[in-house]
């Protein structure tokens, strides 16, 4: 299986939000299951809020781990999951991606959806490191710029 990684520019967390839902949504639409990693407990919750406001005529189906896994067709979970079926994996907190075992965990994916936040310099850096770390690792990431990314 190829696995696509992108990295979307945003500049902040509504704007991530905002692609976190509309990509969550085009996969569930078309029959594909979603997992939404954060960083912690925390910051599930703050995501599962966003996820519940999204838009006010629509409703994206999801749960936060723990919950049965092949009911749901969006988890959201702060730590590494085997899902039962292929799935996309969009990264809402950047984690640390320098084990060896945290990349083969994120090869079960079909595709790797980033977000390379550019309002703060520290920010911009840790994105840097990431793409850098994928390109070490897969090959192949792809940066698709803020302009750029209104299609999804």
């Amino acid at each position: 299986m190829s696995q696509e990684i992108k990295f979307y520019e945003v500049s902040s967390w509504e704007e991530k939000l905002q692609h976190i839902c509309r990509s969550s949504e085009r996969w569930v639409a078309s029959g594909e299951r979603v997992l939404i990693w954060t960083g912690n407990p925390e910051q599930t919750k703050h995501l599962d809020l966003g996820l519940w406001n999204y838009e006010s005529t629509t409703f994206l189906p999801h749960a936060v781990w723990p919950c049965p896994l092949r009911i749901h067709p969006v988890i959201l979970s702060w730590k590494p999951l085997q899902l039962p079926v292929p799935s996309h994996l969009i990264v809402a907190h950047p984690h640390e991606l320098s084990s060896p075992v945290l990349f083969s965990w994120m090869e079960q994916f079909k595709s790797v959806q980033e977000y390379a936040d550019s309002s703060q310099p520290e920010l911009q850096q840790r994105s840097r490191q990431r793409f850098r770390a994928w390109k070490q690792h897969n090959g192949s990431p792809t940066f698709v710029k803020k302009n750029e990314n209104s299609t999804v």
